[in-house]
């Protein structure tokens, strides 16, 4: 995080964001002092307190527009690309919205698939530049108030977003509502419970891991933690959709032979262990 960012909180959560249950209860503390809750009901797990509106807005100002490298834009390029193909396999190519677009990246890879695209970032100087030089229509400020249409899209697409949002499920309102009867949500996040984070937190709880407890958290932006299942269940249980898709994340190792690759992906599909995962959900609505 960075040290100009001055921390602000709000008051502490009294229940869960999703499941609106008040049994909820202290899981971990990283190495930074910041806390992490977790709903005993839904199992979701989450900062508290969380970030203010001021707080993240000055954050996301500086963030979005970060230059990145040709190699991680050939690595963000392929890892859309991929991510569109197997979208492709559950919807006909269509509309396409990309919420938190800020890099683009996942913009240009749709359109060059054939899809009209549309997007939303936070932060309104760079979506400006963006649209302008992209040509294509994004969104910006406060994504609540945005006047967005019914029953319009075909995918709306979360790549690495939902674990940034204090209010997720205002979002997911907004996304069952804009979705076309059968259209999909894509959702790619980090796996609070893969492997590797798993053993983290255990040795953090066990005193092991003092000097770098909780790093693993990514308190200083992430502020919602899931796994594949407590997803599932939320998109489930408290919201209308049904999960089509549960693997891991894209991940390419640098010299990767495409047979390496492709074994990799058949596999994944079946142990969404890794430290990244996806899930594919249709929305439910009666069609008219």
């Amino acid at each position: 995080m960075d040290k100009e960012h001055k921390l602000i909180y709000e008051a502490p959560l009294n229940n869960c964001l999703f499941c609106k249950s008040k049994n909820i209860k202290l899981w971990d503390i990283d190495f930074t002092k910041k806390t992490i809750y977790k709903c005993s009901n839904c199992g979701i797990r989450f900062l508290n307190p969380q970030y203010s509106d001021e707080y993240l807005q000055n954050y996301y100002e500086h963030y979005i527009g970060v230059e990145i490298d040709e190699s991680r834009k050939k690595q963000l390029y392929e890892g859309n690309n991929f991510y569109l193909s197997i979208i492709e396999k559950y919807c006909p190519i269509g509309r396409f919205f990309s919420i938190g677009c800020g890099d683009s990246i996942e913009l240009k890879v749709a359109e060059e698939r054939g899809w009209q695209v549309e997007g939303y970032d936070v932060d309104p100087k760079t979506v400006k530049k963006l649209s302008e030089k992209l040509k294509i229509k994004i969104f910006s400020g406060d994504f609540l108030k945005l006047d967005l249409p019914s029953n319009y899209f075909d995918c709306v697409y979360f790549n690495q977003v939902l674990e940034h949002l204090k209010n997720p499920q205002d979002y997911l309102k907004i996304v069952e509502r804009i979705l076309k009867p059968n259209g999909l949500i894509f959702i790619a996040s980090p796996n609070v419970n893969s492997v590797s984070n798993y053993f983290k937190t255990v040795l953090g709880k066990l005193g092991l891991k003092k000097r770098k407890r909780g790093r693993h958290y990514s308190t200083g932006h992430h502020i919602i933690y899931y796994t594949p299942q407590t997803l599932k269940n939320i998109l489930e249980n408290y919201f209308n959709f049904e999960v089509v898709l549960i693997r891991n994340g894209y991940k390419v190792r640098r010299n990767q032979s495409k047979l390496e690759s492709d074994v990799k992906k058949n596999i994944t599909d079946i142990f969404p262990w890794a430290s990244t995962f996806l899930i594919i959900a249709k929305v439910k609505k009666t069609i008219i």
